[in-house]
């Protein structure tokens, strides 16, 4: 409440803290495995990808094939999200990369949970392009 004029009450700010981690990995794809045939199998998982790195649902936000591709796919009522990627360098080298954002409102930064968050992102998002290859390869033999 304003002391000099009582019927008015002073807003306090709210203070609102959200941490959010972002991890990402690349890799070259398997040269025996052509571009149109990764992204055909990335655009499948994307659309049916239960259990495929603990996804349990996935909305495709955006798809681009005119040159670099991506897709986007969302956790529902988290507002994380991972992009997948896939492009070429000027030696024809194809790559594909994932991206991560993770949301954690109920996390306060520079917390040791933060600072382990950090860590432990990093390594999910390598372990997710290693399991993303594997799964490249032996579903490129189906």
């Amino acid at each position: 409440m304003d002391k000099r004029h009582p019927s008015i009450h002073t807003l306090q700010p709210l203070q609102f803290t959200m941490v959010n981690y972002a991890a990402a990995a690349t890799r070259p794809l398997p040269v025996n495995i052509p571009k149109a045939q990764v992204w055909s199998i990335l655009k499948a998982v994307a659309r049916n990808p239960i259990g495929f790195g603990g996804i349990t649902e996935s909305t495709i936000v955006s798809e681009n094939e005119d040159g670099t591709e991506f897709y986007t796919a969302k956790w529902p009522d988290t507002g994380s999200a991972v992009n997948t990627i896939l492009s070429s360098d000027s030696a024809g080298i194809n790559y594909a990369s994932l991206t991560f954002l993770w949301v954690h409102p109920e996390i306060q930064p520079g917390t040791e949970e933060d600072k382990k968050m950090v860590v432990q992102y990093d390594v999910v998002a390598q372990k997710a392009m290693e399991n993303l290859l594997k799964a490249i390869e032996e579903r490129a033999k189906e």
